[in-house]
């Protein structure tokens, strides 16, 4: 059966000061993408990217991305609204129903538009059933926030975590970025609801990721995709229990069936997980089985092989790119470690209803 290989990748912000459109930082990310694989534009079969409307404030933010990664007109334009790993999951697919062909999977998000705030609080408050669980949330300054601080509430008073250990956790995780925080100002800001604070929220930014997929890569590759898994639950968070990642539990198990991986702490060398919100990634620590159950933040704080380099907390959320962004990161850092087994994860949806895993074997 063929495999499907990263044949090239490339990430993009923009510079100080500079204010780009969503369509120029995907340009750039694929143009790096493309010389990175050693190929040109016309070479392109099928597309994929994802993005959000809600998070730039405007409708159909994705009726440019295709131009700019040259998947107009293509056999395949596929536009998820959506976490960028899971378009590993779509690419993958498409490439393997089109051996030899191209594809290229891209990702961006641009959070700066005036309206950023408000319509981000607008959407976020309707995305809940509305009699029993908009209330909650209506007029909350973060409304999917608000949903993380019950689910932290939930997970500390289960597992009897303290709430210092989990600002800790973020404390380390944001000391390599811009936007270095202590564990004492982490519980010193602002309340959100429950546990959570401002100071847990990842700092807000603009990025774009692309890979170039296929099952053929004749100038060499950077990793091959050995497994992807993506699984959703309900969306509404009075149906969940808020202390588990299920939806990240699922993904993982069908990503790592594919991939071969018995034993994550000892197969994988690099995890890169969400912590837009710092629980998250505790609670995904423990569903991708790095942790037993109660034990994530003890784990991570001990451990250096989730999010080495602070993932959000430190790069910054750019959401529905930012998994993506991670994952090219992370495949460029190991590019001296052949062989090596790197596993992204991101979620999506209300709450974190939903998640993508994907496991990719580093070529070198």
């Amino acid at each position: 059966m063929s495999t499907v290989k990263v044949a090239g990748i490339g990430w993009a912000q923009p510079g100080d000061g500079e204010r780009l459109s969503h369509a120029e930082l995907l340009y750039r990310a694929t143009r790096q993408a493309l010389a990175d694989a050693g190929l040109k534009r016309d070479a392109i079969t099928s597309a994929v990217t994802t993005s959000y409307d809600y998070v730039e404030g405007r409708n159909l933010s994705n009726q440019f991305t295709l131009d700019s990664i040259g998947g107009t007109m293509k056999s395949c334009d596929l536009r998820l609204s959506d976490d960028g790993i899971h378009s590993i999951a779509a690419g993958s697919m498409e490439a393997l129903s089109e051996p030899g062909g191209v594809v290229v999977v891209g990702a961006v998000q641009m959070a700066g538009t005036e309206l950023i705030e408000a319509t981000n609080r607008s959407v976020e408050e309707v995305l809940f059933e509305p009699l029993y669980q908009r209330p909650v949330l209506a007029g909350a300054a973060h409304p999917e926030a608000l949903v993380f601080g019950l689910a932290a509430r939930s997970y500390l008073a289960r597992h009897g975590v303290e709430e210092a250990q989990l600002a800790e956790l973020v404390a380390a995780r944001s000391a390599g970025g811009s936007d270095a925080r202590t564990a004492e100002e982490i519980l010193d800001s602002p309340a959100i609801g429950g546990p959570l604070r401002e100071g847990h929220r990842a700092p807000r930014t603009d990025a774009a990721a692309t890979l170039i997929l296929t099952t053929e890569a004749p100038n060499g590759a950077r990793a091959t995709i050995r497994g992807t898994g993506w699984a959703a639950e309900d969306g509404q968070f009075a149906n969940r229990d808020l202390s588990e990642q299920r939806p990240t539990a699922l993904a993982a198990k069908r990503a790592f069936a594919a991939a071969g991986v018995a034993d994550p702490v000892a197969e994988l060398a690099r995890v890169e997980a969400y912590n837009a919100y710092g629980i998250d990634e505790a609670m995904s620590a423990e569903a991708l089985g790095l942790a037993d159950p109660g034990k994530g933040i003890e784990a991570l704080l001990d451990g250096a092989k989730v999010n080495p380099t602070g993932g959000l907390q430190a790069s910054g959320w750019a959401r529905g790119a930012a998994s993506l962004v991670q994952a090219v990161k992370a495949m460029e850092e190991m590019k001296d470690q052949p062989g090596a087994l790197l596993a992204s994860q991101g979620w999506s949806g209300p709450g974190a209803s939903s998640s993508a895993v994907a496991v990719f074997e580093i070529d070198g």
